[in-house]
């Protein structure tokens, strides 16, 4: 999904203030953009994980695979 500057933080702020009433959410950063890590309370349930690079959202269960979008994101 393309956002607008503007709406990329508006929905980062919307989206972590909600998911923080009921999850932890860790953040590491990759080639300078912060992928947060969405963990749920169960330690059964698996993690899925977000990123905002460049004007692109991205939403993925699969760390691997969010840093090699950024990575093709970051190539054009």
């Amino acid at each position: 999904v393309r956002l607008s500057q503007k709406s990329k933080i508006k929905s980062q702020n919307e989206i972590e203030r909600t998911l923080k009433q009921h999850y932890n959410l860790v953040s590491e950063s990759y080639r300078q953009i912060k992928i947060t890590q969405v963990k749920p309370l169960d330690p059964a349930a698996n993690s899925f994980f977000y990123v905002q690079a460049k004007e692109y959202f991205i939403l993925t269960n699969n760390a691997g695979l969010i840093k090699s979008t950024i990575d093709k994101i970051i190539e054009k």
